[in-house]
């Protein structure tokens, strides 16, 4: 149950980060959420903590690349 805690706090975070980054562009933020939820989904029955925490901290460079490489035109 942790696990999914976090996973689930993680991608809360992550969606707020792309409100802000991609405000205004609806299409790249649909896109690039329905990349990410399926990203999360195909690792779903993962179960080694070690693979786990690496993949959430995957997640967590992603956001923060998001907010400090991407820029809106």
């Amino acid at each position: 149950m942790n696990k999914n805690l976090n996973v689930l706090r993680l991608y809360r975070r992550l969606l707020h980060t792309m409100m802000y980054v991609f405000d205004g562009d609806y299409q790249t933020f649909h896109v690039t959420r329905i990349a990410i939820r399926k990203e999360i989904e195909k690792r779903r029955s993962l179960t080694d903590a070690k693979e786990i925490r690496e993949k959430i901290l995957d997640m967590e460079e992603l956001r923060i690349s998001l907010m400090t490489n991407v820029m809106q035109v």
